[in-house]
């Protein structure tokens, strides 16, 4: 059961970072104050860091406390979310496939990288129900709907994500309307939003130092942590153009910045991301 390991692990990971939910409703009374300044802290970074834009991903969650959801209840929200995201193309179906990964099941089907691809696990005190979708554009869009239950304890996590490469100026669009859909099952909800950009070849320190100030001086942010090492640099800011923000040893956070050589493509990455960057680097 190592997908169930691995949400658990994660669940763990972020309660120990001490997250603060911001409340839906809160959230939405805010929305317009809270999109403008997403666009300001986000769009207007990337663009000022001048890469070449590779992906935009946006990966929404909703927690629900002591809620266990039964297999055919799944089948019916996962059906709701497919025909909210408008999603489209034959359902190819799965079951019981332990180690999902998106594009082995992709290639399992079909040729085209197109169509609509859904796993089910069904255990005693666990369900799961994994969601992957590939549009014309080049849009990839995930749906996880998790639920365990041990003895008196119940946990269900509802998860949209998605990743885009061809464009990133409607990021918060789809942050509104994954949040929009997830509010009807409950108000825990945590959105990151992560913009990836390239440069060509290996930069140096002193060019990297420069992007970093740039970024650091349009969004008026406070860094709280950063790292550098051979491997990676990585800023942890605060910045008060973001109304979201977690805290963390009783400091606000609420973005991070890293880069990270990779020598095979002969390209330097950046992610710029609101919370925190919640994928590998």
């Amino acid at each position: 059961m190592k997908n169930k390991k691995m949400i658990i692990v994660i669940v763990t990971l972020v309660v120990s970072l001490g997250i603060l939910y911001a409340s839906a409703g809160e959230y939405f009374n805010d929305q317009e104050i809270e999109c403008e300044t997403k666009r300001h802290a986000l769009i207007n970074a990337f663009e000022i860091s001048n890469a070449d834009f590779f992906e935009a991903n946006i990966h929404t969650s909703l927690y629900l406390k002591d809620v266990f959801f039964e297999i055919s209840e799944m089948e019916i929200k996962k059906d709701e979310l497919i025909s909210k995201l408008q999603l489209e193309g034959e359902i190819k179906t799965i079951e019981g496939r332990e180690n999902f990964d998106s594009f082995m099941m992709q290639e399992t089907f079909s040729d085209t990288r197109e169509g609509i691809y859904s796993n089910r696990i069904s255990e005693d005190g666990y369900n799961q129900i994994t969601v992957v979708s590939f549009d014309k554009s080049g849009k990839i869009t995930v749906i996880i709907l998790y639920s365990s239950k041990y003895e008196d304890e119940k946990e269900s996590f509802v998860i949209i994500d998605r990743t885009q490469n061809m464009r990133y100026e409607d990021i918060e669009i789809d942050k509104k309307t994954n949040e929009e859909l997830l509010i009807k099952y409950g108000d825990e909800i945590e959105t990151t939003i992560c913009l990836v950009g390239t440069y060509h070849g290996r930069l140096t320190e002193i060019e990297k130092q420069k992007i970093f100030e740039s970024l650091i001086k349009e969004l008026d942010a406070t860094v709280i942590d950063n790292v550098l090492n051979q491997m990676y640099t990585s800023a942890t800011l605060y910045t008060p153009y973001i109304y979201e923000k977690v805290e963390f040893d009783e400091t606000n956070i609420n973005l991070q910045v890293a880069m990270r050589y990779n020598g095979f493509e002969n390209k330097t990455y950046i992610w710029i991301a609101t919370p925190f960057i919640t994928y590998t680097y």
